[in-house]
């Protein structure tokens, strides 16, 4: 049974064995935590209960948000029972790691990383453990994703080769300070969240890493978080990390409670009464639950995390410099000979200096600074159909982000495809990032943000623009480009 703070809850048991005293969990909190429970003059398990009980919000008691659902319109379905149907339902947001990255994280102990691997690794370590611990494997499944997708080779040189599984789980079995609860045949594996960013930020040293990947917690003992915790997801997956969530014992039971997942995503939902109009608002988190056996995500609904006793892990690059390029550093190379805006149809090489100092070196086709301000690609147009700007940089880069809009809201979209792309040699390229144009703003000067995490030791990327059977003799399709920050290491 993969639990986190069982312990706490088999106290209130008679039948508990308690091998964990009340002071060692206090001293695992943040001194501003430490103040409330002195507050209350808590001194043991049983009152911190008690005072739990007394302070949480006992509203939508029907609805379980710890249960695992496979999609949202599922949860919706469930909570609203016979009145789903009485509401118009929109998907308003969805994001997960893969619109900047790409990819999302495995689900551990399925066939991309078999639970007989950690059975072996906890043999190698001699761990007291019959499975290893929620903690410890949700964070395999986060050290596979620096591996896996964004080339940190340091951490497992070969994400599918079994020897290096097996290094990767000893390592963080051994690294991990974890407890045994219950009774001997039915045990649980603890850990701690400061625990858990102890031995992640240990394994970066041990990894060569240090400063580059770092990870902390965010720890409420106490609900009423959710726009604090909600607001933490959200930035991280838009810069293309996951979080890993810790649910502890004060959530309803549920595949999410007293458990460690991996969240890969959001999603936010709005439904209008049919005959009232009434307006309601849910989020989802999107998750890896690395227990199933599967290759499914799951979907639990957002108010989980205004529950008490919930961590999220964080991590993040450390980037040690940072640039900006804009759409100015353009006019003077991405005119024609009189100055003027021209979407050339043949490719063109610029070398261009920016205002930061940086030189780039770029290809571009169907790509123009118009209007003395307006850095745009148009692939739409008799003989055209592609549009891109191509960009090879002196250094290697990590993070991009860039604003984006379309020029006007007739620019004949349809079969029209916008991608962020990356090459090692400019002849083989992958798709890193793939922008729903059908979602993105037609304001100019107020354009939509986008972050795109690149693997490792890239130092060319492409946006480019395609347009099935394009037609017309005007330039259409446009989508403007501007403010392009840059991280990465010097």
């Amino acid at each position: 049974m993969n639990t986190i703070m069982l312990m706490l809850s088999l106290l209130f048991s008679m039948k508990a064995t308690k091998t964990i005293e009340y002071y060692n969990f206090y001293n695992s909190l943040t001194y501003e935590e430490q103040l409330v429970l002195d507050s209350y003059d808590i001194n043991n398990y049983e009152e911190l209960f008690n005072l739990y009980s007394s302070l949480s919000n006992e509203e939508n008691e029907s609805y379980n948000h710890s249960t695992a659902f496979f999609g949202a319109r599922n949860a919706l379905e469930e909570e609203f029972g016979d009145e789903y149907d009485d509401y118009t339902w929109y998907m308003n947001i969805r994001r997960k790691t893969s619109n900047s990255s790409n990819a999302i994280p495995i689900e551990v102990c399925s066939d991309s990383f078999p639970t007989y691997i950690i059975q072996n690794a906890l043999n190698v370590v001699d761990s007291a453990s019959t499975y290893g611990g929620c903690g410890p494997i949700a964070m395999i499944g986060i050290l596979d994703y620096f591996a896996r997708y964004l080339d940190y080779d340091e951490i497992m040189e070969n994400p599918n080769l079994n020897d290096n599984k097996l290094s990767l789980a000893v390592d963080v079995l051994r690294e991990s300070k974890t407890y045994e609860i219950g009774w001997v045949n039915d045990k649980s594996t603890l850990m701690f969240p400061a625990d858990y960013v102890s031995a992640f930020n240990n394994l970066m040293i041990k990894y060569g890493l240090e400063g580059v990947i770092f990870s902390s917690y965010m720890f409420k003992l106490l609900s009423g978080q959710q726009d604090e915790y909600w607001n933490k997801v959200v930035d991280s997956i838009n810069g293309g990390f996951p979080v890993t969530l810790m649910v502890g014992i004060f959530s309803p039971k549920g595949d999410f409670d007293r458990h460690y997942s991996n969240i890969i995503g959001y999603e936010v939902w709005t439904g209008y009464h049919k005959v009232t109009g009434q307006k309601v608002v849910r989020k989802y988190l999107i998750a890896r639950l690395n227990k199933y056996e599967a290759t499914s995500i799951y979907y639990c609904n957002a108010d989980i995390l205004n529950d008490g006793m919930v961590a999220l892990i964080t991590y993040d690059i450390l980037y040690d410099h940072f640039e900006r390029i804009y759409a100015a550093d353009f006019q003077e190379e991405f005119v024609n000979q009189n100055g003027g805006g021209q979407y050339y149809f043949d490719e063109r090489y610029d070398e261009v200096n920016t205002v930061c100092g940086d030189v780039l070196y770029t290809r571009r086709l169907r790509t123009s600074y118009i209007e003395n301000k307006y850095l745009v690609l148009s692939p739409n147009r008799d003989n055209a159909g592609i549009a891109y700007l191509d960009i090879a940089f002196t250094h290697h880069i990590g993070q991009i982000t860039f604003d984006a809009a379309l020029w006007s809201a007739k620019e004949g979209i349809q079969n029209e495809s916008f991608e962020v792309q990356y090459s090692d040699d400019g002849i083989i390229w992958k798709t890193i990032s793939t922008v729903d144009l059908n979602r993105m703003t037609i304001v100019k000067e107020n354009p939509d943000t986008f972050t795109i995490l690149l693997p490792k030791n890239v130092a060319r990327i492409r946006f480019i623009a395609k347009k099935i059977n394009p037609s017309g003799d005007r330039n259409k399709g446009r989508i403007i480009i501007d403010n392009i920050r840059i991280k990465y290491f010097i």
